[in-house]
Formats: structure tokens, sequence, C-alpha cells
């Protein structure tokens, strides 16, 4: 099946991006901390849809959802709390 969407995944869970590379049908852009997804959505890479966890390297998940939400309205943005579950 071919890659359908660009999701950019903020965060440094091991088991929450495995899980997403296993059962995702998108290109997955993984970036550990806030400074690191900043500077990928400014380089223009396209983007479809955020996930960020709730404590990220360099910031917090909402900080993150308030800046994306002033600066790329458009994009999609899913806020995880908890390792995901099959």
């Amino acid at each position: 099946m071919e890659k359908m969407i660009n999701l950019l995944y903020i965060g440094n869970s091991a088991e929450n991006i495995e899980r997403l590379k296993e059962k995702s049908i998108a290109d997955i852009n993984i970036s550990e901390n806030i400074l690191k997804a900043v500077n990928l959505l400014h380089s223009g890479q396209k983007i479809d849809a955020i996930i960020c966890e709730l404590m990220v390297p360099g910031g917090s998940g909402f900080s993150m959802y308030e800046w994306v939400r002033e600066h790329y309205k458009s994009i999609p943005f899913i806020l995880v709390a908890h390792e995901f579950k099959d």
C-alpha cells in the first residue's frame, strides 16, 4: 500500500514510534524535541498532521499545540498523554 500522508511525530517514546511505524499508512517524520519540530515545520516540508506527546524535551505538548495553531492553523494536531495501546 502506498504511503498517503506526511505525519510529524513529536516526542521520544520508542514504543509509540514503533507502533506508528508498524501500523501507519503515512510517511513519518520524527522530531525528538520542540526545537527540531519547529525547524522542520519552518523548512517548508509538507506535513499533513501532527501527533505530539504531552511531555516533550524542550517544552510541553500544550505549548507546541498553541504555537502550531498560531503558525500552521490548517494542520490537524493530536496531543497524546500516554503510550499507544493495541
